[in-house]
C-alpha cells in the first residue's frame, strides 16, 4: 500500500480564490447547480485551483442530457453549454 498525505479544503466558490490556493491542488471536485452560469464560474474557480496543468484533475457532475435551462422551455439542454464550456476553457469531458 502506498503512503498517501491529503489535504482537503473547503471553499465557497462565491468568494475570490485565496493566493495560496491558486494552482495548489491536484485534485479539485464539483457539483454546480444546473444552470450554465453557476458552471462557468465553478468550472473556472477549479481551473485556477488546479492550476491550469494537464496532470490535474477536475471531477465536475454533468447534467444529464434531458435537462434544460429553468428559464426558458425552448434553449437546448443544459449539457451542450456545459461541452462549449469545457472546450472554451480546454478541458476535456471524460466519463467515469
Amino acid at each position: 500500500m502506498r503512503d498517501c498525505d491529503v489535504n482537503a479544503k473547503r471553499y465557497d466558490i462565491s468568494n475570490p480564490i485565496p493566493e495560496e490556493y491558486k494552482g495548489y491542488f491536484d485534485t479539485v471536485i464539483i457539483d454546480p447547480p444546473y444552470h450554465e452560469d453557476f458552471y462557468y464560474v465553478s468550472l473556472s474557480r477549479a481551473v485556477d485551483l488546479v492550476g491550469g496543468r494537464k496532470d490535474k484533475v477536475i471531477y465536475c457532475v454533468v447534467p444529464p442530457p434531458e435537462i434544460a435551462y429553468l428559464r426558458k422551455p425552448s434553449f437546448p439542454p443544459l449539457i451542450n453549454a456545459v461541452i462549449s464550456l469545457l472546450d472554451m476553457l480546454g478541458l476535456q469531458l471524460s466519463r467515469n
